[in-house]
């Protein structure tokens, strides 16, 4: 595995941690992250990331973990960690497919960057702080690789070995259908707060308050998409899709895979407030797609913002634009299937 890019930092009592909120890679980035330096944890997701780094003022260093850059979110990001830099050391943990130039940027700002698309966020926090951390704190790892389909890579492969891999494969899996089912228990936010604390202090997901009734809640909810997928997507060429009112877009993208057999699974959910689909892509296993640059190509064509990683992407597009997306989106999904083509979207082979 090629290293990332890293350079060593200083834990801090001052520390703010902003991470993905919205899947485990990200609470478990955050989790290793408040084991190591005690930050305050903020979560966040892409679409509210540049107003998060707004209301930044008087940390001592700053760490933004699993948050993916795109064309569209690089030049304000930019501008705030320009300003954040006068007072903190920012530190920036990512997986995501990260433009050179962008990258350029971030080291003439002086950002302590850890990079590689080899592996997921919580893997290379858990490397980058090895020596900081406490005993047993691979697992939290562990966790995020699995769910975030990086389970093959050779450092994910190394730290589930450690483990009874039955039982990693348990807690982890809890933890994703928790996620899913946690607006119908409690408050969504203070709860998934509530595992990163407690994932901070070495608490297995089965030992962690509500996530069991959670668990058992995301997966009726998935057993009744399962039912409502079969009825009300649609199948295209190589891809499936369906708008959806209730549910995660990123499960219902992975049931449309199942479903019709296609490579690609495609779900989008109208926010009204903002006039905008959120949507979720997500790739089968052996997909020979990038569906990070896809979607980041397609979204710098017409309009919205988007990116993500090979196996799993989203975007917001703007609500007149959802059938040009879908289309493009198929339009690139065939460009790569074709034997000749060597367009953006192919995946790199030996």
């Amino acid at each position: 595995m090629a290293e990332p890019t890293t350079t060593d930092s200083t834990a801090t009592s001052t520390a703010v941690c902003i991470s993905h909120r919205k899947d485990v890679d990200g609470l478990s980035s955050a989790a290793l992250v408040k084991m190591a330096t005690g930050a305050e944890i903020i979560l966040a997701d892409y679409g509210d990331l540049v107003k998060t780094l707004s209301e930044v003022n008087g940390c001592g260093h700053l760490y933004i973990c699993d948050l993916g850059m795109n064309e569209h979110l690089a030049a304000p990001f930019v501008k705030e960690l320009e300003r954040i830099r006068t007072f903190a050391t920012i530190h920036y943990i990512d997986h995501h497919p990260l433009d050179p130039k962008v990258k350029d940027t971030l080291t003439s700002l002086g950002v302590d960057l850890t990079h590689s698309q080899e592996e997921c966020t919580s893997v290379l926090t858990y490397t980058k702080f090895k020596d900081q951390l406490k005993r047993g704190a691979a697992i939290i790892a562990a966790y995020g690789a699995i769910t975030d389909y990086a389970d093959d890579q050779p450092t994910a492969k190394k730290i589930i070995a450690l483990y009874d891999r039955q039982f990693v494969l348990l807690e982890a899996t809890m933890l994703t259908y928790a996620l899913i089912g946690a607006a119908a228990v409690t408050d969504e936010y203070d709860f998934r707060n509530r595992i990163v604390i407690d994932l901070s202090e070495t608490k297995f997901p089965h030992q962690i308050n509500g996530v069991t009734e959670a668990m058992r809640n995301g997966l009726e909810a998935t057993a009744n998409l399962m039912l409502e997928v079969a009825e009300k997507g649609v199948k295209g060429n190589k891809t499936a899709h369906m708008e959806v009112t209730e549910g995660s877009t990123g499960t219902v993208a992975n049931l449309l895979v199942g479903t019709f057999e296609v490579p690609v699974g495609i779900a989008y959910r109208y926010m009204k407030d903002e006039d905008v689909y959120e949507v979720s892509l997500r790739g089968s296993y052996d997909a020979p797609y990038d569906l990070g640059k896809i979607v980041s190509q397609v979204t710098g064509m017409i309009g919205g913002s988007g990116g993500g990683h090979k196996k799993a992407s989203g975007a917001r597009i703007p609500s007149g634009l959802l059938k040009d997306f879908l289309d493009l989106v198929e339009f690139e999904i065939d460009k790569v299937t074709a034997p000749d083509h060597r367009g953006f979207a192919r995946l790199s082979t030996p």
